[in-house]
């Protein structure tokens, strides 16, 4: 005669180094989750934005020696420059890359005559200036896909500029200042005119 045997279900509770484990594997998860999300992100944000500091004094009274800034790196892949944006490109020869003002679109005149700028032979009006354009400049015709670039700060020696370079290439700029974060004192949006 067949005798079956019953089993009898464990009570005994599970260790308690189990849900120590669970628990342990759980936070490992997360945690990859966030580095990968962490990670994406800054990918993202260094796809579209800089961050950049300025050196010198060429863009004063308005970006001061060590500012720091944040460009918009899209912008110019949608659209063009308009007058007034603060662009930053590199120059051959140059350690660090400028940042000047735009100030001549493809295909107008740009001219320095007694101490004023003028833009197909009408001064332009640059509230971002603290003093007179010093010196002359006969007029030059801005190319096709490059733009006529200044510093604000217009005192002699002040910019290394269009004035010495030559428009500068549309695809030379790495992007337009937007943002100025440090110091904290500064922080205020890079308007046309500067808005701050």
């Amino acid at each position: 005669m067949d005798t079956q045997s019953t089993e009898i279900p464990s009570t005994e509770a599970p260790s308690p180094a189990e849900p120590r484990k669970n628990q342990l594997w759980r936070e490992i998860v997360e945690l990859g989750q966030s580095l990968i999300l962490g990670a994406l992100l800054a990918m993202v944000l260094q796809i579209f934005i800089q961050p950049t500091i300025v050196y010198g004094q060429s863009m004063e009274p308005n970006l001061h020696d060590q500012e720091r800034v944040i460009l918009d790196k899209v912008s110019y892949h949608i659209g063009t420059p308009a007058r007034g944006d603060i662009v930053v490109f590199p120059v051959k020869g140059e350690p660090l890359p400028l940042i000047k003002r735009v100030i001549g679109l493809p295909g107008e005149t740009v001219e320095v005559r007694d101490g004023r700028v003028l833009v197909n032979g009408v001064a332009l009006r640059e509230p971002y200036v603290s003093g007179p354009t010093v010196g002359n400049m006969a007029s030059v015709r801005v190319p096709a896909d490059t733009v006529f670039v200044m510093g604000d700060n217009r005192a002699p020696g002040g910019s290394l500029d269009s004035r010495r370079l030559g428009p500068i290439s549309l695809s030379k700029l790495v992007g337009r200042a937007r943002l100025a974060y440090w110091p904290p004192s500064n922080l205020g949006i890079l308007g046309n005119g500067v808005i701050r």
